[in-house]
């Protein structure tokens, strides 16, 4: 119950936390030869919450798409901008080179979303297309 009255609980997790105590199989699940009960606890896999489950299938539906918008950019590229080497002289010139060529391989986006595609299962059966 204390865990239940942690401050840094937002007002939507109270709920699925109650759902998750108050599993019945919830003590079956529970290691046996963990060194405390909260240990046991926290050890149990429980089905997340209803929006991080939207938020990961969203993610995975996304992911190719964010991978064609980072594949034009893919030549400069840098997660670790601060320990990227240096550019050579002939690296500039390469860049200012790709600066003009065209992107290839463009994605055809449908923006009146007469077909969703694989966002249809996200969507559900109530989405119709106009």
């Amino acid at each position: 119950m204390a865990l239940l009255q942690y401050a840094g609980l937002g007002p939507e997790e109270i709920p699925h936390l109650e759902a998750v105590f108050a599993d019945a199989g919830l003590a079956q699940r529970i290691d046996p030869l963990a060194a405390s009960l909260a240990d046991g606890l926290l050890a149990v896999e429980v089905e997340p919450s209803r929006d991080w489950r939207i938020w990961r299938d969203a993610m995975e539906v996304v992911t190719p798409e964010l991978l064609q918008a980072l594949s034009g950019f893919a030549y400069r590229a840098c997660l670790l901008p601060d320990l990227a080497p240096s550019l050579s002289e002939a690296g500039r010139r390469m860049e200012e080179r790709m600066e003009e060529v065209e992107p290839r391989g463009e994605p055809a986006i449908d923006w009146t979303w007469s077909d969703p595609g694989p966002w249809r299962e996200l969507l559900g059966e109530s989405f119709r297309t106009v």
